[in-house]
């Protein structure tokens, strides 16, 4: 809401809660919260350059921090929950979506 208000037009803005994360941690614990039991296989170089978009690739196993200063200077962002809490609250959801 803050970028479709505040922002400039054809910019990017990255909003997070500003945790450092490895990208496969990350879809694990949520393939984990959606009971999704499908592994993520380890690839070689050779696979994943021919089968991983370029975008992913960049972030397999490295972590990585989206930088929010735009955000925050532009926009006035600041996160509202830790990365703890949201995991947290995607499970609740999860839990009651499935009750």
């Amino acid at each position: 809401m803050l970028g479709w208000h505040r922002g400039r037009p054809g910019q990017a803005y990255f909003v997070t809660d500003q945790h450092r994360v490895i990208l496969r941690e990350f879809l694990e614990t949520l393939f984990e919260i959606y009971g999704v039991e499908t592994p993520i296989a380890d690839l070689d170089a050779e696979t994943a350059a021919r089968e991983v978009p370029v975008p992913a690739r960049w972030f397999l196993g490295q972590p990585c921090t989206l930088r929010t200063d735009k955000a925050v200077a532009e926009l006035g962002y600041e996160p509202k929950l830790s990365h703890a809490a949201g995991l947290d609250a995607v499970r609740d959801w999860v839990a009651a979506s499935s009750a």
